[in-house]
């Protein structure tokens, strides 16, 4: 998956949570403030053991196995 297609599937996911205008006011708020998005997540890290996030990682990693995509095969343009 390329940068676009994962920004494109994040707002599709803020839309979907937020709606329209709740995803404006989202970006523009990560966009306004001095965000630190390491230090952010960090928070939620800080209250877990080890052990725990572990067992999360393996969590979802069963329920999300790695399926390599095939391949898709490159049109050639003429310039």
């Amino acid at each position: 998956m390329n940068q676009n297609e994962h920004l494109n599937d994040g707002v599709d996911w803020l839309r979907q949570k937020f709606g329209d205008v709740g995803t404006e006011l989202f970006i523009s708020l990560i966009i306004r403030e001095k965000f630190d998005y390491t230090k952010w997540r960090r928070r939620f890290f800080d209250d877990k053991s080890v052990n725990e996030i572990n067992d999360d990682a393996a969590e979802y990693s069963r329920n999300h196995p790695f399926m390599p995509q095939k391949p898709q095969a490159r049109i050639k343009r003429e310039v």
